[in-house]
């Protein structure tokens, strides 16, 4: 079993979510570049606004597959004329599943003087 999905199956399902394609159904070139146009700029802004990070477009793991095609399938909607998913819902589902679990580790290691501001070369 794949561990991860490419961009064109991201492609595709995003057409899917917002009922321009049928499943199953190929997309034209024109629907598939008007997609490819929109992916890039979100991918970055998800990234920038730190909801989540994509490394490889063509490398999408499962975990963040689903929000991640319908967050682009919101995106893309208005230009098919459609209407998608609520961006918001998407969004919250993504940074959740990218911020993980806690791992209740200790955010530096202490150094004995917990934080005591040093007093040297003060009078």
């Amino acid at each position: 079993m794949a561990l991860s999905k490419t961009r064109a199956e991201l492609v595709q399902t995003a057409l899917e979510e917002i009922k321009v394609l049928a499943a199953g159904q190929s997309p034209s070139v024109e629907d598939s570049d008007k997609v490819e146009r929109a992916l890039e700029p979100l991918l970055a802004e998800l990234a920038v606004r730190e909801i989540i990070y994509i490394a490889d477009s063509d490398a999408i793991p499962l975990a963040v597959f689903n929000p991640l095609a319908r967050r682009l399938g919101a995106e893309i909607a208005g230009a098919f004329g459609a209407q998608g998913p609520a961006i918001e819902d998407e969004e919250w589902r993504l940074s959740r599943i990218a911020a993980g679990r806690p791992t209740y580790a200790p955010l530096e290691q202490p150094d004995g003087d917990y934080g005591a501001i040093s007093t040297s070369g003060y009078s």
